[in-house]
């Protein structure tokens, strides 16, 4: 939940390259997500491509894709 709410204010307000940091208390499970530059696809929609950091009992994995921000404002992962 704390990973993809990061995700979701990542994406719409930080900088191309600014990273933002989560921690979940109970689990000790860490992260931080990364956005890229907005771009607008030729349907319209506003992507951002990003790096989301995710460290489980001391072991990092880094998962890559791409975000469109929706209608309703979120953003919803595309790959």
């Amino acid at each position: 939940m704390r990973a993809a709410k990061t995700q979701q204010v990542a994406l719409e307000s930080n900088r191309s390259g600014q990273a933002s940091n989560w921690v979940n208390p109970d689990s000790g499970h860490s992260g931080k997500v990364v956005p890229q530059q907005a771009y607008t696809r030729a349907s319209g929609e506003t992507c951002r491509n990003y790096e989301h950091t995710v460290t489980i009992e001391g072991r990092s994995e880094v998962v890559t894709g791409t975000a469109c921000r929706q209608p309703d404002g979120t953003w919803r992962a595309v790959n």
